[in-house]
């Protein structure tokens, strides 16, 4: 994932966003965060459930800027995010229009939000079938492919800038 989080930090950095306020939404094990805080000058914010990482994430982000509730729940006290990023959430949310319909209100006008979900009609899964790993119906409430995540970033009043399938399972 490392590879993939300097990959879209290099393409963010060519989209001259101006707000240095970033969110990461589902932080995980902070490892994200850890590359923004090393790498980038961005002001990071950071929302995560799991009380494993909270104390390594609080370490880089702060008390104040970290959060364990839903975006919808949180008072961001009319802050504007340059970026908010979604890495691997929206498949475990179960009203994910309601979530990114809130990520559209507290983006900045110039700002980007970056998501990374399994595509359900990826080429990992043409090749793989059901065997594909990103496939969990354990943990996934929703699965989104091109067309169905273009209607719902549509419904919350977002567009699609660019595009890209990642095959890091073969």
């Amino acid at each position: 994932m490392n590879q993939n989080y300097a990959k879209y930090l290099q393409l963010l950095r060519g989209k001259n966003i101006k707000n240095s306020l970033l969110l990461d939404v589902g932080a995980g094990g902070g490892e994200f965060i850890e590359m923004c805080d090393s790498m980038e000058d961005y002001e990071i914010h950071a929302i995560e459930f799991s009380t494993k990482s909270a104390g390594y994430i609080t370490g880089i982000v702060g008390e104040n800027k970290f959060y364990t509730k839903e975006v919808s729940e949180i008072d961001f006290a009319g802050k504007k995010f340059g970026v908010i990023t979604m890495w691997g959430v929206l498949e475990h949310i179960s009203n994910p229009k309601k979530e990114l319909r809130i990520c559209k209100e507290i983006l900045d006008d110039n700002g980007r939000i970056l998501i990374l979900v399994p595509n359900f009609r990826s080429r990992a899964f043409m090749i793989l079938g059901i065997d594909v790993p990103t496939l969990n119906p354990r943990t996934h409430l929703n699965y989104f492919g091109k067309k169905s995540m273009s209607v719902l970033c549509e419904n919350v009043g977002l567009h699609i800038d660019e595009y890209y399938q990642e095959l890091p399972v073969i």
